[in-house]
């Protein structure tokens, strides 16, 4: 469902990357391929963290991301026009209307503003 939150990895969204610093190891979480706000607005990863001693201990954290959305979709029209209009119709006569949409998720992203080009 377009929208929705991924609860897993299985597509191999995010990888972690292990470094140390300072005599710790951190561990970076990254973006594995490009993310769609327009497909998924948040996923929630659970990271799992484990020890090498002779008694193996864990312990396991929920990382919530939420995307931001990016003015990333080209606003369309919903359909192509062709009118005609007699000769000699007064000012103000209407001659069709048009509407476009645009698929970004969120405002001021999905606006649409329409002009006349010269």
């Amino acid at each position: 469902m377009p929208g929705s939150t991924a609860q897993t990895n299985k597509f191999h969204t995010f990888y972690l990357q292990q470094r140390p610093d300072n005599g710790f190891t951190w561990a970076d979480i990254k973006v594995n391929h490009p993310l769609d706000y327009e497909t998924i607005k948040e996923y929630n990863l659970t990271i799992r963290v484990e020890n090498n001693g002779a008694q193996q201990l864990a312990s396991e954290a929920t990382v919530y991301i939420m995307l931001e959305d990016v003015n990333d979709e080209i606003p369309l029209f919903t359909e192509r026009e062709q009118e005609t209009v007699l000769e000699g119709e007064p000012i103000g006569t209407k001659v069709t209307q048009v509407n476009a949409i645009d698929k970004d998720g969120t405002f001021p992203n999905n606006r649409v503003y329409y002009y006349v080009v010269d």
